[in-house]
């Protein structure tokens, strides 16, 4: 019995982990609840639901020049006024600008050493539970 409410209460971690990065917070108790070893690095590592649902970043954005609302940087018109705007140049990519996306994974913030460390607490946690019961 004991078990159960242990895994119950470390469900919750990576469910308000999840639920802060906008997805479903009893699918991701459960989640927590049953592997909570894999559950709480998949909700680390997630990107946030609105990032990943809208598949622009601010960067791929810029203002309409007639009335300043946001659009698509190759957009050629404003969906908000109809305004014909100019189309941006795409600049070109680089080898060493390739790999940047892959070398800024590595330094992802779940690779802090704070949250190493929270993470190795937990882990401790979860196996000091195990054994007494």
């Amino acid at each position: 019995m004991m078990i159960f409410i242990a895994a119950a209460l470390l469900g919750l971690i990576p469910a308000a982990i999840a639920q802060k990065k906008g997805r479903n917070a009893g699918t991701w108790w459960l989640f927590g609840a049953l592997l909570f070893i894999i559950a709480l690095p998949c909700a680390i590592l997630m990107p946030s639901a609105t990032a990943a649902a809208a598949g622009t970043t601010p960067a791929t954005l810029r203002p309409c020049p007639s009335c300043a609302e946001s659009i698509q940087g190759q957009a050629i018109k404003c969906r908000f006024c109809g305004a014909d705007v100019e189309r941006l140049a795409v600049p070109s990519i680089a080898p060493m600008q390739a790999a940047a996306p892959a070398v800024a994974m590595l330094a992802h913030p779940a690779a802090k050493a704070g949250g190493v460390l929270v993470l190795l607490l937990l882990l401790l946690a979860t196996v000091l539970v195990a054994v007494a019961a």
